[in-house]
């Protein structure tokens, strides 16, 4: 697992991009902290799912949310498909942190989902 931040700027917006490329097939991408480093928008995922099975992937927005809490969004992925959301206004969070998952577990489900899983994500 492999995780990287980035921060550009554009005469809009400052912008940070969060590249997860690479969950083992025996790991979970796990996020207990802010992945950003502050509160901000979340305004692109990209989430690509090379598991030979459904997978979720589990996004929260709030500083107090645990991993066992319900997600405050949840994108299930069919085998070996890509999703891309884009949200052209943001959504605000306080603390950005994602997980993924194998298809059909419970919202506080970390069963690693058995394969490589890619996330994209764009903020302020």
């Amino acid at each position: 697992m492999a995780i990287t931040v980035s921060g550009f700027t554009s005469t809009a917006l400052t912008h940070k991009l969060i590249m997860e490329d690479g969950a083992d097939q025996n790991s979970v991408i796990s996020f207990n902290g802010n992945v950003t480093g502050g509160s901000g928008r979340l305004y692109s995922i990209y989430v690509s799912n090379g598991v030979a099975a459904g997978m979720f992937l589990k996004v929260y927005f709030d500083a107090a949310a645990a991993s066992s809490d319900d997600p405050d969004m949840k994108i299930e992925l069919a085998a070996s498909a890509a999703e891309e959301i884009i949200m052209p206004n943001g959504i605000p969070f306080t603390e950005l942190s994602f997980f993924s998952t194998k298809s059909g577990d419970t919202s506080s489900s970390q069963t690693a989902p058995g394969g490589v899983v890619t996330v994209n994500l764009v903020t302020s």
